[in-house]
């Protein structure tokens, strides 16, 4: 599982091989787990981001969801900003199968 180089994983290939798989033409650009959450969680399409954790799930593959992205937000922050409901479920529905205690934080 994944490409290993100096200390890291790398899923790129394996991520978009997954999303092809699934039938859609998706791409990722980076190479590493969390900044392809990161990618996938800005981009517009909802699925990308569905497939991606699909993807982590079937590969027992922890995303660290709580990892604070370079806007400084968070990912269930950025997903209630953006009022994207269907983001906000799947970040939740991932953290519970994970037992993963989220993370939300706003400073003004």
């Amino acid at each position: 599982m994944g490409l290993f180089k100096k200390d890291k994983v790398y899923y790129k290939d394996e991520v978009n091989n997954y999303f092809e798989e699934k039938g859609f033409k998706f791409e990722v650009n980076s190479y590493i787990i969390t900044d392809i959450f990161k990618e996938c969680l800005f981009d517009d399409e909802i699925k990308k981001l569905e497939l991606l954790i699909e993807f982590a799930l079937k590969n027992e593959i922890k995303l660290k969801i709580n990892k604070k992205a370079d806007n400084g937000r968070y990912a269930l922050l950025w997903a209630c900003i953006e009022n994207n409901i269907e983001m906000v479920n799947l970040i939740i529905e991932y953290a519970n199968r994970n037992d993963i205690i989220l993370e939300l934080w706003l400073f003004l």
